[in-house]
């Protein structure tokens, strides 16, 4: 049997990922401490945006994959409100590989802050799992520019907790990581935009 062709558990398959999402974000969202950590993220946000600043986001290979989503959500999203300014750091691959090939691959991050950032922004780390050499020199950049250092992620990113103002940390079952920090990256966004745009249509 090709491995292009349906088979009949398919279905059960895809079923019970979404099962395994579900009963990882349940506990989530009954975790006050959590639900507190990710509404003060929220608020550094939000404070950013209506600073004039903007967000800079960096992090781990599915960090980035989750970066790019947030910064097309609050730069594209909506016709009826203001783009927010955020970048993803690992977006521009010709500057990141120029970066890692004339000064060293731990600074593809930390020299776009530098470059970008200043005391209005937010530097924000993504990782899904112990976060790379990059994501920390990034988050000491931001300091020295005097940008806010947030970092939202799995139980591993709790190694960052010294470099920053805000951090999120998570537990996901194996194989719903991604989902779980999707999700709560999704809903942080809908409160930001909640407070920011209180009378645009949804």
């Amino acid at each position: 049997m090709s491995a292009a062709q349906p088979k009949a558990t398919d279905g059960q398959a895809i079923a019970g990922h979404l099962a395994a999402v579900e009963g990882a974000l349940a506990p989530l969202a009954a975790d006050g401490a959590l639900m507190e950590a990710a509404a003060r993220v929220a608020q550094a946000w939000i404070l950013t945006f209506d600073g004039g600043g903007k967000l800079l986001l960096c992090g781990d290979a599915a960090g980035l994959a989750l970066a790019q989503r947030l910064a097309l959500r609050l730069v594209s999203r909506g016709s009826d409100r203001t783009a927010l300014p955020v970048l993803s750091l690992g977006a521009d691959g010709a500057l990141v590989t120029a970066i890692a090939g004339q000064s060293e691959p731990a600074q593809v991050f930390a020299r776009q802050v530098a470059a970008f950032g200043g005391p209005r922004d937010g530097v924000v780390a993504l990782c899904a799992g112990p976060p790379p050499d990059a994501v920390a020199e990034a988050l000491k950049s931001a300091r020295a520019v005097g940008a806010v250092p947030l970092a939202i992620g799995g139980p591993e990113v709790a190694a960052l907790a010294p470099l920053c103002d805000r951090i999120v940390t998570v537990a996901a079952p194996p194989g719903t990581m991604d989902d779980v920090l999707g999700t709560l990256l999704s809903a942080i966004c809908a409160v930001v935009e909640g407070r920011l745009f209180p009378h645009r249509v949804r």
